[in-house]
């Protein structure tokens, strides 16, 4: 699983190969006190005798971070030495990260990843609670990863006392939902989407069978990407049947996955916007795979941003925007609002093609029949003025009506000629 931390490097978090281990112990070597840190001999035991807790956080083949863990009947200080294949606990012994990358929210991304990752691996479908002991300055952390204090622990782990946090699995394995109203900052209005946190094996029976529940005209069913891979998946069902794309109801997941504390920040793969248009997650508001008219298609990508980061886009790399295969045609980076500040429209855009030998349209029709009916839908307006915002600009005026889009501008004779040489 892949994640950004503050500083936009992409983190692969997965399984922690032996050859690692000597990694590993050097960062709890330089992270805990001599008398609390594990042995490489104590490492290497957990790594060999329960790999599926033993995780790692790695930027490119440096070790960042790592979290490991052993199961056990009971969490006392005897247990915390051994391994039992079956024990109902999951005992975290080390959430350790390298010092040039604390403070990034790695620890944060990690935990809340290996949490999820044990609560859904079939191995692990026995665990009920994870367990760990933890100093009193690091509660609020735990306590933000979804722990409970239980109070002063009894086990003696170096000079100081230690606290007792637990999470029950049974509990976080129960799929948490969120109602969003989107388009809109008052409750009550907008269009409201169902958002479900989903497991990995859910059903398209059971899935429907929440929708009709919720009974809204959109339900989105978010998953997590297999460990390894990056990004989640998103299911759209309506009461009746599932759809293949819904724009408020992929805001409201987006708005859940960036925004609510209690989820972990989205893993979705920005690399080809962070490397080839320096756009961060953060600033994105919507991301939508589209056809002419606004039709689902994987022919463009239309990707809304805050205005303050289309203003602000760095500079364009035309090889990574070439060499991604998420799109097939073009990639549409837009906002709300008039960029220009002069020409008095209701949204501005960019569109870069260079995969069709188009670097970036100077002023693109073709773009504004997915634009149009996107900013329509959303700002409530039939007829629309859509600025380009490339380095000759332009101004297209669009109408949205009757499923068709239809635009008109001014225009200008520069030059004129003949043909020679060349019969047609």
């Amino acid at each position: 699983m892949f994640f950004p931390t503050l500083s936009d490097e992409l983190i692969d978090f997965g399984l922690l190969p032996l050859s690692l281990v000597a990694s590993a112990a050097s960062l709890e070597e330089a992270g805990y006190p001599a008398d609390e840190k594990a042995s490489l001999g104590s490492l290497e035991y957990r790594q060999k005798e329960a790999p599926d807790y033993f995780m790692g956080a790695k930027v490119g083949a440096e070790l960042a971070g790592f979290i490991c863990g052993t199961r056990c009947e009971e969490f006392v200080e005897e247990t915390m030495s051994t391994h039992s294949p079956s024990g109902p606990i999951l005992a975290i012994h080390s959430v350790c990260v390298a010092e040039e990358y604390r403070r990034k929210k790695v620890a944060t991304s990690m935990l809340r990843q290996y949490v999820n990752d044990v609560a859904f691996s079939p191995t692990s479908s026995t665990i009920t609670t994870i367990a760990l002991i933890a100093k009193q300055h690091l509660l609020s952390f735990y306590v933000s990863c979804g722990f409970t204090v239980i109070g002063l622990s009894e086990i003696v782990h170096g000079k100081d006392p230690w606290f007792h946090l637990t999470l029950s699995l049974t509990d976080y394995r129960k799929s948490k939902f969120y109602v969003v109203d989107a388009f809109t900052s008052t409750p009550g209005c907008g269009n409201p989407a169902a958002v479900v946190l989903a497991p990995p094996n859910a059903t398209d029976e059971a899935m429907q069978t929440i929708a009709k529940e919720f009974n809204l005209s959109e339900t989105v069913f978010i998953t997590r990407a297999p460990a390894g891979a990056p990004g989640y998946s998103l299911a759209y069902f309506t009461p009746t049947t599932e759809i293949n794309l819904c724009g408020h109801a992929t805001l409201a997941a987006a708005s859940v996955l960036f925004a609510h504390p209690s989820v972990d920040s989205p893993t979705l793969d920005f690399d080809v916007l962070r490397s080839g248009l320096g756009i961060s997650a953060e600033s994105i508001i919507s991301i939508n795979y589209v056809g002419p008219s606004g039709q689902a298609s994987p022919e463009d990508i239309l990707v809304e941003v805050t205005p303050s980061s289309f203003s602000s886009l760095g500079p364009v790399d035309l090889q990574a925007l070439k060499a991604t295969a998420a799109y097939h045609h073009g990639l549409i980076v837009c906002c709300e609002g008039d960029a220009s500040g002069a020409s008095g429209a209701q949204f501005s855009s960019r569109f870069f093609a260079p995969k069709i030998g188009i670097d970036e349209d100077p002023v693109c029709g073709r773009a504004h029949t997915i634009l149009c009916p996107y900013f329509s839908k959303k700002l409530g307006l039939p007829a629309l003025d859509g600025f380009q915002n490339s380095e000759r600009g332009g101004v297209i005026k669009c109408k949205w009506e009757g499923g068709r889009v239809y635009m008109r501008g001014e225009r200008v004779i520069v030059s004129s000629g003949q043909l020679e040489g060349i019969s047609l």
